[in-house]
Parts: structure tokens; C-alpha cells; sequence
């Protein structure tokens, strides 16, 4: 992520990522992926970012562009900082990617058991949770956990996990659009946001959080247009 949505040079990523030197990162990085750091953002068709040399690599997702530039002026004006307190939640955990076919299957067994439960009401915290950078980690092998809110006293078991936001500092921005421009969208908020915010992102995983009718969500499910906040946590520089 630091590679792809980022400005800073390879020595600062370096250290940023806990390495003594750029070169010590660099044989790191080729070992994993065969290619050096400078290697893969050139030869990457998924890093739809400026690079200090002015290259503009072409993003692989196709997406509406008048759609996503109206998006784009409105990113300054619909982001902003925010405390979030601590959020408890229950989830199902979904390994196979952000394919909405996987994501529902994932929404639809947390709600077959929170339904019983009463956990399902107009008002219910309902968020999503993508662990992974498509750019980098194979498509079909991101995570993704499907998350509703609950009291701490709610006990679960077997595929439905538990787990704990963490309070923080975050960067707000309000998403209004259909699935294929939620990643243009993030690389624009690490691209063009990040740079002049006088903030970095945090190492906690950032979340998304649906605003709709918590009892409505299967007839959501079967809309193409997306409404949440896209929380990303932040320190200061």
C-alpha cells in the first residue's frame, strides 16, 4: 500500500516498514514477489497513481470516468477527521475476494444468525471490513469480513467471530456509488488526500460503514449503488 498510494521514496518507505536501508527493503520485497520495488509499480497495471517521475500506470478496472470524476471533486469537501470510539462487532469471515457474490454469501450467514437474536433493527451497525489491497494481494484471496454491531455480552461461536475496533482517529470520507469505483476512489484518497492532509494512515484496519435500514439489507444487497463511510485510521506526520 505504502508503494502504490503513496509519494514518499523508497528509503522512507524503508524505514517506515521497520528496515535499516532501502536495499535491505528492496531484496525483501524481490524475494517475495520476483520483482524489485521499482520494478513492480512500473510494470504494474493496478497502481493508479502519480509516481514521482510523472508516470500514470493504467488501472485494469474499468469504471464509469464522468462518474468518478464528479466523485473526485467532491472527495476534499465530503472527508473529514473523526474520533470513533471503540466498536464491538460479530462477523463472518469471507477469504475468497471482494466479488459481490462472496460478499453477500458472507452478509447473508451473519444475518441468518443475528436474526434470532434480535441484532437485526433499523438502527444496527452494520460494516464491512477489507483487509486487503487487490493492487497487490490476488484478487480472488482478499479478505473481507462482514460485521454487525453488538454488546459485548453477546456470545458467539463456530464461523461467526468476534472482534473490537479500536478507538482512533479517522479519516472520514462519505461514498456514494456502485461497487466498480470503491477502489478508485481509495486510491484517490491515498494519492491525492494523504499528501497535503498533514496526516498518514495508521496501522489498524480500516472499515466501512453502511448507512442504511439495518432491516432492509438483503433488499440493499440486490441495489448496484453503495452508500457508507470508508474509515480510514490516521496518525498525525
Amino acid at each position: 500500500n505504502l508503494i502504490c498510494f503513496n509519494n514518499k521514496t523508497m528509503t522512507e518507505i524503508a524505514q517506515e516498514c521497520g528496515f535499516s536501508s532501502s536495499s535491505a527493503f528492496s531484496r525483501v520485497f524481490k524475494e517475495h514477489f520476483s520483482l524489485s520495488p521499482s520494478q513492480w509499480l512500473k510494470n504494474s497495471k493496478n497502481c493508479k497513481v502519480n509516481n514521482k517521475n510523472g508516470e500514470d500506470p493504467q488501472s485494469e478496472y474499468d469504471y464509469d470516468e464522468n462518474h468518478q470524476q464528479s466523485h473526485d471533486k467532491d472527495l476534499m469537501m465530503n472527508l473529514d477527521i473523526r474520533e470513533i470510539s471503540a466498536i464491538e462487532v460479530a462477523y463472518v469471515a469471507n477469504l475468497e475476494g471482494y466479488g459481490m457474490e462472496k460478499v453477500n454469501a458472507a452478509w447473508r450467514r451473519l444475518l441468518q444468525w443475528a436474526g434470532p437474536r434480535d441484532l437485526i433493527k433499523k438502527d444496527s451497525l452494520l460494516i464491512g471490513i477489507p483487509f486487503d489491497n487487490p493492487d497487490i494481494t490476488d484478487v480472488n484471496k482478499c479478505r473481507y469480513y462482514a460485521c454487525i454491531g453488538i454488546d459485548s455480552s453477546v456470545e458467539t461461536a463456530g464461523d461467526i467471530g468476534k472482534m473490537t475496533i479500536k478507538t482512533g482517529r479517522y479519516a472520514v470520507y462519505t461514498f456514494d456509488g456502485t461497487e466498480d469505483q470503491i477502489l478508485p476512489t481509495y486510491r484517490k484518497i491515498y494519492s491525492d488526500w494523504f499528501p497535503q492532509s498533514g496526516y498518514q494512515p495508521d496501522d489498524e484496519p480500516f472499515f466501512e460503514k453502511y448507512l442504511l435500514d439495518g432491516t432492509k439489507i438483503e433488499q440493499e444487497m440486490a441495489k448496484s449503488e453503495i452508500n457508507m463511510e470508508i474509515c480510514i485510521p490516521v496518525k498525525r506526520l
